[in-house]
């Protein structure tokens, strides 16, 4: 299932039987509409800001849920927290400010990440299958 917004991924849900509970309601649209990766942490925040009750465990296995739906993916920073941002992004890459841990999407060109790729398989013999890449500095805010 790609869904672009949260009205369309919990109508999928919805068509596919599944329960749409006020917690799961609402965790689809903190993510979707976040604009930036979430922990659980962030979005067990979220909830509490729009009163709706559900515990950390709720929440992890909401978001894992999610995921297997396809509504949302899993990212990893060096930090080692996992987030959740939404799949309809498709594949992109993050700047991660050390400061204020600022994550920004950035897009790069596909044919140098590609052309990259292949020249990794045949110097080193080794078959990419996926790939993450971010930018750890100073966003322009933390730099002035």
């Amino acid at each position: 299932m790609q869904v672009q917004g949260s009205a369309s991924a919990l109508e999928e849900l919805k068509k596919a039987g599944h329960r749409m509970t006020a917690a799961r309601t609402a965790i689809v649209d903190i993510v979707l509409s976040a604009g930036t990766p979430l922990s659980a942490q962030d979005v067990s925040t979220a909830l509490v800001q729009r009163v709706v009750s559900a515990n950390v465990t709720t929440v992890y296995r909401e978001l894992d849920f999610l995921h297997e739906q396809g509504i949302c993916v899993p990212v990893t920073f060096a930090d080692g927290v996992q987030r959740y941002e939404s799949a309809a992004l498709g594949h992109h890459h993050h700047l991660v400010c050390i400061e204020c841990n600022a994550i920004q999407d950035v897009e790069l060109p596909h044919e140098e990440l590609h052309a990259a790729e292949k020249l990794i398989e045949k110097s080193h013999g080794f078959t990419v299958l996926q790939h993450a890449l971010e930018f750890y500095g100073r966003c322009e805010k933390c730099r002035a």
